[in-house]
């Protein structure tokens, strides 16, 4: 599958690791996405498509066609597990885990300075004491981000999970308004074949409509032809043959 199926636009050479990436991307005229493709967030020499530190569910909205489009990489769902000092690039990976599309490399930079530590002489008991507490905190910050990345998963998670509801919730009013159409369409084809029975059976029919006010329909002959003449919109309502 080629790569030049879609194209990612505008991306930058660095973002700040507290940054939403807000990322604007293009499909070729020849690419059928699917809600089951997706954009993930890719360390340079990656090995697998599993080796993503982030990812977005492409969401296409019914009967979605615009060949542009964009997507949102919150930085809360990647900014503990990207580091500074590598290269990321974004991929487009569809339904049959077949890569259509790549960014340019890019990276992530802190979101401020670091406030420079002094160096002080201390003895080798102050020294490993240090280095004691030094580890325990490190320790103690993987913890804590590990932690956090959970966290942050299981928030996206119930986001995913929210936005998968309000699709079903879209498309079972959209079926409920394609129902209502196919009923009004067929109550339609119904009055007018009676209307059409009834002129041809007696000449003559008279039509009740909704709010109870009556109209007669009449057959005109002429020497060349029969015609039915009737409202160029009858109103729908119940068909009573004289």
């Amino acid at each position: 599958m080629p790569l030049d199926m879609v194209k990612f636009n505008k991306v930058k050479t660095k973002y700040y690791v507290n940054e939403d990436i807000l990322l604007e991307y293009e499909f070729n005229a020849k690419t059928q996405p699917s809600h089951h493709d997706w954009i993930g967030l890719y360390p340079r020499g990656w090995k697998h498509l599993l080796q993503c530190v982030a990812f977005e569910w492409i969401i296409s909205r019914p009967c979605e066609v615009a060949l542009q489009r964009s997507i949102q990489f919150e930085c809360r769902y990647h900014s503990q597990v990207v580091c500074t000092d590598r290269e990321y690039q974004f991929l487009y990976i569809n339904k049959k885990i077949e890569v259509l599309g790549r960014s340019q490399y890019f990276r992530f930079v802190p979101a401020g300075m670091l406030t420079n530590i002094k160096y002080v002489h201390r003895s080798s008991s102050e020294k490993a004491l240090t280095s004691s507490f030094t580890l325990h905190s490190n320790s103690h910050s993987k913890v804590k981000s590990s932690s956090e990345l959970i966290h942050n998963i299981q928030d996206h998670i119930q986001d995913l999970k929210n936005d998968l509801e309000m699709s079903k919730i879209a498309q079972r009013q959209m079926k409920l308004a394609a129902h209502h159409s196919e009923m009004e369409k067929l109550a339609y084809q119904k009055f007018v074949s009676e209307l059409l029975i009834a002129l041809s059976q007696k000449g003559i029919a008279r039509i009740i409509d909704d709010e109870g006010k009556e109209m007669l329909v009449k057959q005109v002959l002429n020497s060349e032809t029969q015609s039915d003449v009737t409202e160029e919109h009858p109103p729908q309502g119940v068909l009573k043959m004289l």
